[in-house]
């Protein structure tokens, strides 16, 4: 019978290899990165990700049991836990997952394109409606690390699920041409009213950043750019908010 690996000190390597995975080029060399909570984990263990290593606490053992065998998981103190924890109030699941294969830039479908998202909030927002919406494709272009704490939490574990593209706007506007997706840019005004957007096989929603928007050469560059009607005061809507609006209507008029 496997015996589960129990840690007491908080110097131990396991430790130090839990806390450097919250730094990106450290979940880029291993290639790995964290999902805490149990609603999460439950979520991501329903996914194609690959559980690398469990840590848990012996109030939550049962539970890990429900997720994972014996040899991958890891009992921890209390104390250890909150250490690691990047949550306010440890759930007592730590989850470490792979980072699985992203989708190649060739196979890119009706979907939308992050572009320089940097707040993580708004990010995990966008990616749990992109999958809330089985969208087929998320780009990301020189935003965020998708699987940071932060955007993962935000993202409410979805992450295990989005099918991510890394690349640059020239990649992208290249792909676009060569396989005719039509690379919708998403501006507060002057475009088309997106209520009134014209039928497209592919269509890429094209997301900027809420403090700056989307750079003026890759608007013009876009297929179309589309504008959400606000009858309201509002001069504009937070980029999470605007895009998922915008995600949605564009699923609707697509489906």
């Amino acid at each position: 019978m496997i015996q589960i690996k129990k840690i007491t000190s908080i110097h131990h390597e396991i430790v130090k290899w839990a806390l450097d995975l919250q730094n990106k080029k450290y979940r880029e060399e291993e290639q790995l990165f964290v999902i805490e909570g149990k609603r999460a984990i439950d979520l991501a263990c329903t996914s194609k990700l690959q559980l690398h290593t469990l840590l848990c606490t012996e109030s939550t053992l049962a539970v890990a049991h429900q997720y994972a065998p014996e040899e991958t998981i890891v009992i921890v103190s209390e104390v250890i836990m909150r250490k690691i924890s990047t949550q306010t109030t440890s759930a007592g699941l730590f989850g470490i997952f792979e980072i699985p294969p992203h989708i190649p830039i060739d196979a890119l479908s009706n979907g939308i394109v992050l572009a320089q998202i940097h707040d993580p909030g708004n990010m995990g927002a966008l990616i749990r409606t992109a999958v809330a919406l089985q969208l087929s494709s998320i780009v990301i272009i020189e935003g965020t690390d998708p699987y940071s704490s932060k955007v993962v939490q935000s993202s409410a574990g979805t992450i295990a699920f989005a099918p991510i593209t890394f690349c640059s706007w020239e990649e992208l506007s290249a792909a676009a041409k060569v396989h005719n997706i039509c690379l919708s840019a998403l501006v507060i005004a002057d475009g088309t009213k997106i209520t009134q957007m014209q039928q497209k096989k592919k269509r890429l929603l094209v997301i900027g950043s809420e403090a700056h928007g989307l750079p003026d050469q890759w608007i013009a560059e876009s297929s179309e750019q589309l504008t959400i009607p606000m009858p309201g005061h509002a001069e504009s809507l937070n980029a999470a908010i605007a895009g998922s609006i915008a995600a949605y209507l564009v699923y609707m008029h697509q489906n």
